[in-house]
């Protein structure tokens, strides 16, 4: 928080809407009402509430104050008393992102103690310089939900100055900041959006943001609702891997308005999964057909969700997309003799296949043989583990000339055999 923000808070005395004044977290209604507890089969709704309910003072956002102090980027400041509860945007699950205490020990300002939410969808709210943190790791939470209190965590030397920090992203936790657009609260005289109770349409709004800040209203979560329980069940989406290509299809009930796709790739040296790229369609399309990134020999998983009314559904089962192996491609074929009788045989090696996903527990080598290559005998088949990478093929009695392929097999079947090659005695 920069110096000129942190005098701001000493000079922030006008208040609008209903002139309600500055005060700490007591100046809140204290009293919670009854909201119907989220599920896990209906967890989520969009961030649209504004987190505190003691008036704040509300700071820069990404334009607007024509200073150092503008972000840049989608976000608010609000300053206040430390203490002062802080509550989810939206219903969700709560992560802990961080519990650092204190001023920052670098010259800028880190993001000290704080707590994300997963709203479902890709979507998420961070509120960072906490005081305390009081949510657990994992925790179903509503806009009646107390994630924490304000404070200054994270501040650069001296953090005196009381302040939360709020963003929302889409895209995950490091996906891109948006703007999160009007905030609903409970006033006195019930529900309201902000900034428009202050007389303004946008956070970026010049006028939002005077010499002498204006002040929020007091709040209360008398008017939450709960929007998550109209959301649609998870999905049940349908994917196909293809050469190059991982197809999502999928028929969003009504009146569904979008469904969004994860996929997601192992990472071996990471040993474990992370998103490789996210996509929204609106409700309308059925198949989606996801491209970049995606190659034949890495692995990948799929999760889809449906958005309905003011949230997302839960996002449906993660399954792993795996096809039938490709081709193997032919490392070599020869012709040889045993060393102690006058006997031959072929000696025949691959390459591995694209796994598609899967691993490869089976591969069948096909031979046909004949005294000429234009008369040529019945395929037979050897099958061997899916470890095996050559063969010694015996039993060719007279034969001079022979045809070999060779295909491979995974969970989701055989695939293609590879091209047939020739070779003479």
């Amino acid at each position: 928080m920069p110096s000129r923000l942190r005098a701001l808070l000493v000079a922030a005395t006008t208040v609008l809407a209903a002139g309600v004044p500055l005060v700490g977290p007591t100046g809140a209604a204290s009293a919670a009402p009854d909201v119907v507890p989220t599920q896990a089969a209906h967890p989520y709704s969009d961030p649209l509430w504004f987190p505190l309910r003691a008036p704040a003072t509300i700071g820069c956002a990404k334009s607007g104050c024509g200073t150092a102090s503008d972000h840049g980027y989608d976000a608010i400041d609000l300053l206040g008393e430390r203490g002062a509860p802080v509550y989810a945007a939206g219903a969700g699950v709560a992560h802990v992102g961080g519990d650092e205490g204190g001023c920052s020990s670098a010259s800028e300002v880190d993001r000290g103690r704080w707590v994300w939410v997963d709203h479902g969808g890709g979507v998420v709210s961070q509120y960072r310089h906490l005081d305390t943190i009081t949510v657990r790791e994992g925790q179903l939470v509503t806009p009646a939900t107390r994630v924490g209190t304000m404070g200054h965590s994270g501040d650069v030397a001296p953090c005196t100055t009381n302040y939360l920090h709020f963003e929302v992203r889409h895209g995950g936790l490091y996906g891109e900041r948006v703007d999160f657009g009007p905030l609903r609260g409970c006033g006195t005289g019930g529900a309201l959006l902000l900034p428009q109770a202050l007389g303004f349409d946008s956070w970026n709004d010049p006028g939002l943001h005077p010499r002498k800040r204006l002040v929020s209203p007091a709040l209360d979560s008398s008017c939450v609702t709960p929007d998550w329980s109209t959301t649609a069940s998870a999905p049940a989406p349908t994917t196909v891997r293809t050469a190059g290509a991982v197809t999502v299809s999928l028929t969003a009930p009504a009146p569904a308005t979008s469904w969004t796709v994860d996929l997601q790739i192992w990472r071996p040296t990471l040993k474990g999964w992370r998103t490789l790229t996210t996509a929204t369609v609106p409700a309308s399309t059925t198949r989606l057909v996801l491209r970049d990134g995606v190659e034949d020999d890495r692995r990948y998983r799929v999760r889809a969700a449906v958005h309905q009314g003011e949230g997302w559904s839960a996002w449906s089962r993660l399954d792993e997309v795996v096809a039938p192996p490709g081709a193997p491609g032919l490392r070599y074929l020869q012709w040889k003799r045993t060393t102690s009788t006058t006997k031959s045989y072929l000696h025949h090696g691959w390459s591995r296949p694209d796994s598609f996903g899967g691993t490869t527990t089976r591969y069948e080598v096909s031979r046909r043989c004949g005294t000429r290559s234009d008369a040529l005998g019945s395929w037979k088949t050897t099958r061997l583990k899916g470890s095996a990478t050559y063969v010694n093929l015996g039993g060719l009695g007279k034969a001079k000339a022979c045809e070999v392929r060779v295909r491979a097999t995974n969970a989701a079947g055989t695939g293609p055999w590879s091209a047939s090659h020739a070779v003479k005695r």
